[in-house]
């Protein structure tokens, strides 16, 4: 049974990683019910019911992702220490769901428990300590708390300056939140000078159809209309790109 299961997760995986989400879920959903005489508790069958909620959220299905993803961190809460990295992970993974489905203040509860946490037993630059501060930064944004976001991306981005390359999709990601927030909060002109930086490193360093290159360019070509134009509303008329952004998981999951 165990050799069946890392088969069909690691077929799925690859399925994942290649884009191919709806794929890959029918094999997690077969590994999943072939753990279902294992103990509600086993970590291998939870293991698996996160990778189904994973591939649920790359394909766009995210009520079916919030529905097993909720019953993961309720059951790891149960038994896993609070600052367990399973049952930090699973907590991360939801309000990344909620995030996607609009539960901005349900997102924002966990993440702020989870980048407590980390602080606590990660060192400033690693990325999954990054990658959850990013996420609570999107989360605050999304929920008009601009200042406590900006205070927070900006520290995100200078971190990860001090550590990745210019062109390192981490960072690239980072700043685009930042000059998100620029916006938001008025400074326009702050936010295209961040994405100039990030369009040249992007156009630099991806193929024209690399969705982080188109992405950073429209949001680049929103911002310099809006540093012409009075009364910013947050979201209004912009890229429809922002509620979406780092969906690729290129940091979530490092």
């Amino acid at each position: 049974m165990l050799n069946d299961v890392k088969g069909l997760n690691g077929a799925a995986r690859t399925y994942i990683s290649d884009g191919k989400a709806a794929e890959a879920i029918p094999l997690f959903m077969k590994a999943v019910s072939i753990q279902e005489r294992l103990p509600q508790q086993d970590s291998n069958r939870l293991a698996s019911q996160h990778e189904l909620g994973w591939a649920y959220l790359e394909n766009g299905q995210v009520p079916e992702a919030i529905q097993i993803l909720e019953k993961v961190m309720n059951t790891r809460a149960e038994f896993l220490d609070e600052n367990h990295p399973d049952r930090l992970e699973s907590q991360h993974e939801l309000a990344f769901a909620y995030a996607q489905s609009g539960q901005a203040p349900h997102a924002i509860r966990l993440l702020e428990h989870v980048v407590a946490a980390e602080e606590t037993i990660l060192g400033e630059t690693h990325r999954r300590r990054l990658t959850s501060q990013h996420e609570l930064a999107r989360a605050y944004l999304a929920n008009g708390q601009v200042s406590e976001a900006i205070k927070l991306i900006d520290h995100v981005v200078a971190v990860k300056q001090s550590r990745f390359d210019k062109s390192e999709p981490h960072l690239l990601e980072s700043q685009i939140v930042l000059a998100v927030a620029q916006m938001t909060d008025g400074r326009a002109s702050d936010a295209v000078k961040m994405l100039e930086r990030v369009v040249a490193v992007a156009d630099a360093s991806f193929s024209e159809h690399d969705k982080l290159r188109i992405d950073s360019r429209e949001w680049l070509n929103f911002a310099r209309r809006q540093r012409y134009e009075m009364g910013f509303l947050p979201h209004a008329g912009g890229p429809r790109i922002f509620s979406n952004f780092g969906q690729k998981r290129t940091s979530g999951r490092a």
